[in-house]
C-alpha cells in the first residue's frame, strides 16, 4: 500500500512547505489508526467451531465419534510394528476440529490422558531432537476418503532417553524442512500415543510438530531472537504461516501465531538483552516484512490510543493463562523516510476517479499489542480503554507482520482499502523526554496558529478601517442633505 522514497531538498529547506508537509501528515495519521469492529487483530474472519470445549480428551473426541470402542479397538493394535493406517487416517482428519489450545491443556493434565477416563486417548508430549524426517507411506484410497494430505513421519530422540526414538506422525511440518534437512533441531512431539509394544519405540500421532530451536542456524533461517522466541515456547514453525499471512489480517492460518507470540512475549516482558541488534528502521519493517517474522525490534515513537481487547474463547482464556490483552496505536517515528499512499491510478472497474497519492513523513503508524501494560499507561487508562494519549516511548518487542485494517484515512482510496502497518508484541516500553517527530509537529502546528492569528488580525484590521471609513462617507452624505 505505501512506496518509499527520499524526501526532497527542496521540501527540507522550505520552511512553507515543510509546515504544510508535516501538518498534512499529522492530520493524515489522526485518520489512519484503527476504526470500527473488527479491527482488532484476533478478531476471527473465519468459521466458527461447532464442537464445544469440553473438560478432557475423552469427552472431547467422544463428540467427534471416538467413543470408547474406538479406543478399545486402538489399542488391540498396539502388539503390531506401527499404529493402523485406517485409524491413523481417521484420526488425523479430526484434528482440524480440535482447537489448538486444547492439546496444550491435555498434555499437562497429570494423569496423562487430559483428565479422560480409563479407556480414550493417552495424551503425550515428549521434548526432543529430530533423528530424520520421512514420508508415511498411507494407502491412496485411505488418503482420498479422509481427504488427507501427505503424512510424515519425524523421527525424534527424547531429551530423557537418548536410547528411544519417538515417530511422530503428522500433516503438518515446516516447509523449509523440505529444502534444508532438520536433523538437530529441537522439538516438541505432542499428540495422541500409540506404543508399539518395544520399550524402545513409541508413536504419537498430532496436528504439527512444535519446532523450539536451541541454536541459531543459518541454513533454516533460525536467528538468535527466533531462539529466545522458542525459549518461551513459541512455535517458530508457525511463522511460515505469518509469512504467508502478510499484509493480511490476522485470521485462521495465523491466528495460533499470534496467541503464541503475545504469551512468549510476555513471558520475556522487559528490555531486550544486551547483545540483541534489534531492527529499528520503519523502512526495513515496511518493505521487508515477510523476512522480518519474529525478529526483535527498536522503535521510538508516541502511543496516541489504547484499546483493552477481551479473549472470548473458553480454551485460550484457560491455557493462555490472560483474560484480555491490549492493542496500543503507535505513530512511529520514520527518520528520513517518506512514504507515498496511493498509484493515483483509477482501480479496474471502479467508476469514481483515483484518489490523488498522499505523502507522509515524520511519523506512521504501528500496532502493538501486549497482556499488561507500563504503570504510566495503566494510570492513563484504568487498565481500560482510552483515546487521546500522547506518550513518548522507546518500545523494545518482536515483529509479527504487517496486517491490514480499516481506517477513514486510506477509505478514501477505494471502499475496499485497507491500512497495512507493522504489527508488533511489545516486551518493554520506556517514557522519552521529546520525540523528534512530536516536536517537529508541535513546532510546525504553533507556526501554522501564530499565522493564523496574524491573518485574522490583519482582517479584523483591515474590517474596522473599511467600516471607519463607510461610516465617514456617510456621514458626508447626511451633511450634504441637510
Amino acid at each position: 500500500m505505501g512506496e518509499f522514497r527520499s524526501p526532497s531538498s527542496g521540501g527540507a529547506t522550505s520552511i512553507p512547505r515543510g509546515v504544510f508537509l508535516l501538518v498534512c501528515s499529522w492530520v493524515l495519521l489522526q485518520a489512519a489508526i484503527p476504526t470500527g469492529t473488527g479491527s482488532e487483530p484476533s478478531r476471527s474472519d473465519g468459521p466458527k467451531r461447532d464442537i464445544p470445549a469440553a473438560a478432557d480428551a475423552s469427552s472431547f473426541f467422544e463428540l467427534l465419534g471416538f467413543g470408547p470402542d474406538w479406543w478399545s479397538a486402538w489399542q488391540k493394535t498396539f502388539s503390531g510394528k506401527r499404529p493402523d493406517a485406517g485409524r491413523v487416517a481417521e484420526l488425523v482428519s479430526s484434528f482440524q476440529k480440535i482447537p489448538a489450545g486444547a492439546w496444550e491443556l491435555w498434555a499437562a493434565a497429570p494423569d496423562g490422558r487430559g483428565g479422560a477416563r480409563d479407556t480414550g486417548p493417552v495424551i503425550a508430549a515428549t521434548p526432543g531432537t529430530v533423528r530424520e524426517l520421512t514420508v508415511w507411506n498411507l494407502d491412496p484410497a485411505l488418503q482420498a476418503r479422509f481427504e488427507l494430505p501427505p503424512l510424515y513421519d519425524v523421527v525424534v530422540v527424547p531429551d530423557d532417553d537418548s536410547t528411544r526414538v519417538v515417530h511422530f506422525i503428522t500433516a503438518h511440518v515446516p516447509d523449509i524442512w523440505f529444502k534444508q534437512a532438520p536433523a538437530g533441531q529441537h522439538v516438541l512431539a505432542r499428540g495422541v500415543a500409540w506404543n508399539s509394544g518395544a520399550a524402545a519405540k513409541t508413536s504419537i500421532i498430532g496436528p504439527r510438530i512444535l519446532w523450539l530451536p536451541s541454536a541459531p542456524d543459518h541454513a533454516l533461517g533460525i536467528s538468535a531472537d527466533h531462539v529466545r522466541l522458542a525459549s518461551a515456547m513459541f512455535d517458530v514453525g508457525e511463522l511460515g504461516a505469518v509469512r504467508q499471512a502478510d499484509r493480511k489480517p490476522v485470521g485462521q492460518a495465523d491466528r495460533e501465531a499470534f496467541w503464541e507470540m503475545l504469551r512468549a512475549a510476555r513471558r520475556l516482558r522487559g528490555p531486550l538483552p544486551s547483545e540483541t541488534r534489534p531492527i529499528d528502521s520503519m523502512t526495513r519493517l515496511l518493505t521487508e516484512s515477510a523476512k522480518l517474522a519474529g525478529r526483535a525490534v527498536r522503535l521510538r515513537g508516541s502511543i496516541r490510543r489504547v484499546t483493552r481487547i477481551e479473549v472470548t474463547d473458553a480454551v485460550e482464556r484457560r491455557r493462555l493463562g490472560f483474560d484480555h490483552y491490549y492493542q496500543l496505536d503507535m505513530f512511529a517515528d520514520l527518520g528520513d523516510a517518506a512514504i507515498r499512499i496511493g498509484s493515483g491510478k483509477r482501480t479496474k472497474g471502479a467508476t469514481e476517479p483515483a484518489a490523488t497519492p498522499k505523502i507522509v513523513t515524520g511519523m506512521y503508524p504501528v500496532t502493538l499489542c501486549t497482556v499488561d501494560l507500563p504503570s504510566e499507561l495503566s494510570r492513563r487508562t484504568g487498565d481500560g480503554s482510552a483515546d487521546k494519549i500522547h506518550w513518548a516511548v522507546v518500545v523494545e518487542g518482536y515483529f509479527f507482520k504487517q496486517w491490514r485494517y480499516h481506517s477513514d484515512f486510506i477509505a478514501a482510496f477505494g471502499k475496499d482499502a485497507r491500512q497495512v502497518v507493522p504489527l508488533v508484541m511489545a516486551t518493554h516500553m520506556a517514557p522519552v523526554p521529546d520525540l523528534p517527530g512530536s516536536r517537529s509537529i508541535a513546532s510546525a502546528l504553533a507556526v501554522v496558529m501564530v499565522i493564523l492569528v496574524a491573518v485574522a488580525a490583519a482582517v479584523v484590521i483591515w474590517m474596522r478601517r473599511r467600516d471607519r471609513a463607510v461610516q465617514e462617507r456617510m456621514r458626508r452624505l447626511r451633511n450634504e442633505g441637510a
